[in-house]
C-alpha cells in the first residue's frame, strides 16, 4: 500500500501530472464558457420578434396596448415618474466592464456610413464628444444617433458599448449606455413607431483607435457589426459660426429656383455652411445642390429610412406624406446628426426648412443679432413664426419667388408654435425640430427672440391643418411686407448668375 502511495505521489508531482491537470481545468473552463455563451439571451429588434411569439403572450400584448392610455391618465393626474418626464435614466456608475474572455475578437466588418443593425438599435452615426457636461464627470463620451422600434421595449433593458481595437479587432472593454429617447411621450404616447434615440457611453480618454458595437450586459456575438465614430474638428477664429441644418429633402416638383434663392438668403444673413439631408429630389434641384457643394458652401448627406420602413423612392415618398407621426420621429435623426457633425466648427446650428427664412428686422447678420442677446446659458434662441400665404392676385418675380412675395400675416403664432431655433453647440445635447431637447448642463434656458429683432417668415400655399382654428383669422389679417424685397438686389443677381450657369434660366 505504501509503495502504491509513493508511486501516486511521484506521478502527481511529475510534469505529466501537471500537464494533465492543466488540460482538465482547460476543458472545464471551455465547457463553462460555451455553456454561458449558449445561455445568453441576445437582444433582438422588436419588429424581428415573430408575430406568433408576441401574440402568444396575451397578457404582454394586452399590456402594450393599454400602456399608452395609462400613460395619458398618469400625465393628466400628475403621477408621472421623474424618469418618465425626463425620458431617460442617468448613469450612476462609470466603471468599465469586461464581459468577454481574454483574446476574444470580433469577426465582423466595420461600417462607416448608412444604417448599422445592433439590435434593438439601427445606428446611423456616432461622434466623439469631450465637452463639459453635468452627467459624465469630465469623461469623454460617444454620442450615438440611432433608431429603434417600440420605445418601451428598448427602455426596459440595459445597454453597453463594447469596444474593440480597430486594427486587430480584439475586445478591449465595455461601458454603460445612457439611453435618451428623442421624443416626449406627452406629444404622442403610442409605441408602435420607429423612435429616434441618443445613446451616450463613456470612452477612455485618447482611446481613438477603436471601434464598437452596442449590446446588452454580455459578450457580444462575434458577427455583430462594428461601428466607427467621427471626431469633430475645431474651427479656427473667434467669430460666431452658424450652420443651417435641413432635414431629408423629398420633392418631385422642380423647386430649383426657389432652392437657389433660399440658399442665397442663407448666405446673405451670414450662414457659414448648410448641411442638407437627401432622400430624392427633382434632377434640377440636384444640379443646384451639386453647384454649391462644388463651391464648398453645402454638404449633402444621403438619407434612407431605418428598419422595415420602405426605401423604394416612390413608395418612401408616399409613406412619408401619409405618416406624419412617423415622419416627425424620423426627422430627428438628420437634425441630431447635423448637430454633432458641426459640434466643433459651429457655435450654433439653425434648424429650418427650405420654405422658411429667418429675417433680422434691422438688416444685420445673424451673428450680430446673437450678440444683442444677454450673456447666459441659453441652449436655444427661439425665433417666432409668421406665415406668408400664397396670394393669387399677386404676380411674383419668377427669379425671386420668395423675396417678391409682398404680404405676410400680421401676427406671429406666439413664442413656441412653429418657432425655429438657433441651437447652442455648447449647451445642448440633443435637438428637436423646434428647440434643444436634452441639455449638457443644468440650468440652461430658451431665449425667446423679440419680434422687434427678428422673425421667421414661413411660406405656405395655404393655412396648415394644425392651425385650423386660427385659419380664418390668419388668412384675413395680412399686411404689406417688403422685409426681403427691399434687400434683394444682390440676392436676385446671384440667383440669375447661378440659374444661367446651370441652364435653369433662359
Amino acid at each position: 500500500m505504501r509503495r502504491i502511495w509513493k508511486l501516486f505521489l511521484k506521478i502527481w508531482t511529475s510534469k505529466l501530472a501537471l500537464a494533465f491537470l492543466i488540460i482538465v481545468l482547460l476543458i472545464i473552463k471551455i465547457n463553462i464558457y460555451f455553456t454561458n455563451i449558449s445561455s445568453i439571451n441576445y437582444y433582438k429588434c422588436f419588429e424581428d420578434v415573430k408575430i406568433g411569439e408576441y401574440l402568444s403572450d396575451f397578457y404582454g400584448s394586452f399590456n402594450d396596448a393599454l400602456e399608452p392610455i395609462e400613460f395619458l391618465w398618469k400625465l393628466r393626474n400628475g403621477t408621472i415618474t421623474e424618469n418618465d418626464k425626463k425620458g431617460y435614466k442617468e448613469i450612476t456608475s462609470f466603471l468599465y466592464h469586461y464581459y468577454c474572455p481574454y483574446r476574444y475578437y470580433s469577426d465582423s466588418t466595420t461600417k462607416h456610413d448608412g444604417w448599422n443593425k445592433n439590435p434593438p438599435f439601427y445606428i446611423f452615426s456616432s461622434y466623439y464628444d469631450d465637452r463639459d457636461s453635468d452627467f459624465f464627470l469630465g469623461r469623454p463620451v460617444l454620442q450615438i444617433i440611432s433608431s429603434a422600434y417600440n420605445s418601451t421595449y428598448v427602455n426596459d433593458r440595459d445597454y453597453y458599448c463594447h469596444f474593440f481595437d480597430s486594427t486587430t479587432k480584439n475586445y478591449l472593454y465595455s461601458s454603460p449606455i445612457m439611453v435618451r429617447t428623442l421624443w416626449n411621450r406627452a406629444w404622442d404616447p403610442r409605441l408602435s413607431f420607429y423612435t429616434s434615440f441618443l445613446l451616450t457611453c463613456p470612452i477612455k480618454r485618447n482611446n481613438m483607435n477603436v471601434v464598437f458595437n452596442v449590446g446588452g450586459p454580455y459578450c457580444p456575438n462575434k458577427k455583430l457589426p462594428l461601428n466607427s465614430f467621427v471626431i469633430p474638428q475645431q474651427s479656427n477664429g473667434d467669430d460666431i459660426k452658424i450652420t443651417t441644418c435641413v432635414k431629408g429633402l423629398d420633392f418631385d416638383e422642380d423647386l430649383s429656383i426657389k432652392l437657389i434663392e433660399w440658399i442665397e438668403w442663407q448666405k446673405y444673413f451670414g450662414i457659414n455652411h448648410i448641411t442638407f439631408y437627401h432622400y430624392k429630389v427633382h434632377s434640377n434641384m440636384d444640379k443646384v445642390l451639386k453647384y454649391y457643394v462644388d463651391n464648398s458652401y453645402v454638404t449633402v448627406i444621403p438619407l434612407t429610412l431605418p428598419g422595415y420602413q420602405p426605401n423604394d423612392p416612390e413608395e418612401r415618398s408616399l409613406f412619408i406624406r401619409r405618416n406624419k407621426q412617423q415622419k416627425r420621429r424620423n426627422e430627428l435623426i438628420p437634425y441630431n446628426d447635423c448637430f454633432y457633425r458641426h459640434l466643433k466648427d459651429s457655435q450654433y446650428i439653425l434648424v429650418i426648412d427650405i420654405d422658411e427664412i429667418v429675417v433680422t428686422m434691422n438688416d444685420i447678420k445673424y451673428q450680430e443679432m446673437i450678440k444683442l442677446i444677454p450673456d447666459y446659458k441659453y441652449s436655444s434662441i427661439m425665433v417666432q413664426n409668421v406665415f406668408k400665404f400664397k396670394n393669387n392676385s399677386q404676380i411674383l418675380d419668377k427669379n425671386l419667388p420668395l423675396g417678391s412675395h409682398k404680404y405676410r400675416c400680421k401676427d406671429s403664432q406666439g413664442k413656441e408654435a412653429y418657432a425655429k431655433p438657433f441651437i447652442s453647440t455648447k449647451y445642448a445635447s440633443s435637438v428637436f425640430t423646434h428647440f434643444a431637447f436634452h441639455k449638457q448642463v443644468n440650468g440652461t434656458k430658451k431665449f425667446y427672440l423679440p419680434k422687434e429683432i427678428g422673425i421667421k417668415l414661413h411660406f405656405k400655399d395655404t393655412c396648415p391643418s394644425e392651425s385650423m382654428y386660427e385659419c380664418d383669422k390668419l388668412l384675413n389679417s395680412t399686411i404689406d411686407d417688403d422685409l426681403l424685397f427691399s434687400r434683394s438686389k444682390n440676392v436676385r443677381e446671384n440667383i440669375i448668375k447661378v440659374g444661367l450657369a446651370l441652364k435653369l434660366i433662359n
